[in-house]
């Protein structure tokens, strides 16, 4: 599941779009990012704006908010609050076993990126060559 569909995301069926507009309309939502794994376990997103009632144009307010949403999904904490949601609903359901799978699962994929963007980078591993500071160049602060 580390795999991003590489093909333009747009590809879901008008059925999936009428329901995510129907869904941002009636929570008066000025955007929508969807996301989700299809069943090649290909992960796909559709992001939806709100659009003028009168002539359809995308409204500023609306990119914005994706902006904000990403930025939140990133930085601000979003992921965790998700994380802690389902921890709420698995626990009320009497189901803690299926979090803690997930919570593999999470360990499993984060540390397959982990390795990927090492192994992508020139970083020193273990056993290579520390970085030495000469000790004329080492300051107390």
């Amino acid at each position: 599941m580390n795999e991003h569909s590489k093909e333009p995301q747009d590809q879901l069926g008008d059925e999936f779009h009428t329901r995510i507009k129907d869904v941002v309309k009636q929570h008066g939502c000025k955007s929508c990012i969807c996301i989700h794994v299809d069943e090649h376990d290909q992960i796909n997103y559709n992001v939806m704006f709100r659009t003028d009632a009168l002539d359809y144009e995308v409204q500023s307010e609306s990119v914005c908010s994706v902006a904000d949403l990403i930025v939140e999904m990133i930085a601000g904490g979003l992921g965790e609050k998700i994380m802690m949601d389902i921890e709420d609903q698995c626990v009320s359901m009497g189901k803690e076993h299926l979090y803690q799978d997930l919570l593999s699962h999470f360990d499993r994929v984060s540390t397959g990126f982990i390795e990927q963007a090492l192994a992508d980078e020139d970083v020193p591993q273990d056993g290579d060559d520390p970085i030495v500071i000469p000790p004329d160049q080492t300051f107390i602060f």
